[in-house]
């Protein structure tokens, strides 16, 4: 999950129309973003991803945030100026280092899934002494990182160049994950090339999944798929009792949404209590928006 959505109205607009509205909107947009460079006003929210079978933490996505109430508070707005002002790298690179400070002040159990382009990889693959630096004087251990590519991002890129890119990240240590399975018109091909350890199938095919044949079969031929690349899933956007009831069902290893909790700054460390299972207390977690629970205190709603 790359970029979060939503917003209110109109300072997140004014991002939105950076490219094509006014020089003086563009011109502020861009004053902004080199302020958050310089300062570094970014912080760092993670969201749990969960081995739906038993109800434990697989790792966390770490996803950034900009200053709270501005117009580049979202991430999707961030980066639309960043890459307008050919400030992509130096935005992505600040917050990896921003999501992986917060990740080890926290202490958090478990992976860290990164997201990072294949631009990023390539820019930094010969970098492996700076890197590995950067996470033991910070007590990361590099099979604890997984970069997580979008899907849109690659797209067209020459696979047998980001290959190699990641066989070098691998050699280090490090995981990979395809973000957004299903969204673009080359899913399968972008899988079978890179061969990733995990893959996020895009959450256009888990709502209302329990609900739809179509969904059904589209996530039960991909766990197929997994089964056979040895591939880890996780089923992205998991909001209702009934979708994660099928997930169980169909086998599905791992999930990720407002069902299990929201994205927050200072996510808990547990789900459940001891000898609970998710099905068992299908009620607890709420969709966003809801009402937070009290049963289960602290887990980011």
């Amino acid at each position: 999950m790359s970029a979060s959505s939503g917003g209110s109205g109109g300072l997140s607009t004014l991002a939105r129309r950076a490219d094509t509205s006014s020089d003086g909107e563009a011109s502020a947009c861009l004053s902004l973003l080199e302020d958050i460079l310089k300062t570094r006003q970014l912080s760092a929210v993670f969201q749990p991803i969960v081995a739906i079978g038993e109800g434990g933490i697989l790792g966390y996505e770490g996803l950034i945030r900009g200053p709270l109430g501005g117009p580049l508070h979202l991430p999707a707005d961030l980066f639309r100026v960043a890459r307008a002002n050919n400030l992509a790298f130096e935005v992505e690179s600040l917050c990896c280092r921003v999501i992986l400070e917060r990740y080890a002040e926290l202490s958090l159990p478990g992976k860290l899934f990164l997201n990072v382009s294949p631009m990023a990889l390539e820019l930094t693959q010969f970098d492996a002494g700076v890197i590995l630096g950067f996470l033991e004087k910070r007590g990361i251990a590099a099979n604890k990182i997984v970069f997580e590519l979008t899907e849109q991002i690659h797209a067209g890129r020459d696979y047998a160049l980001l290959r190699g890119v990641i066989a070098r990240f691998r050699g280090m240590g490090f995981q990979i994950a395809i973000d957004d399975l299903g969204e673009g018109y080359s899913s399968l091909r972008r899988w079978s090339e890179l061969l990733p350890e995990y893959i996020k199938i895009d959450m256009h095919f888990v709502r209302g999944v329990d609900a739809s044949p179509v969904k059904q079969q589209f996530v039960r031929s991909l766990n197929d798929i997994a089964h056979t690349t040895g591939t880890t899933i996780v089923a992205e956007g998991v909001e209702t009792e009934g979708e994660l009831r099928f997930l169980v069902k169909a086998g599905i290893a791992c999930g990720q949404g407002f069902y299990f909790a929201c994205p927050d700054a200072n996510p808990s460390s547990t789900l459940l209590a001891a000898g609970d299972t998710l099905l068992d207390h299908a009620s607890w977690s709420l969709p966003y928006g809801a009402p937070t629970p009290t049963a289960h205190p602290g887990q980011g709603v």
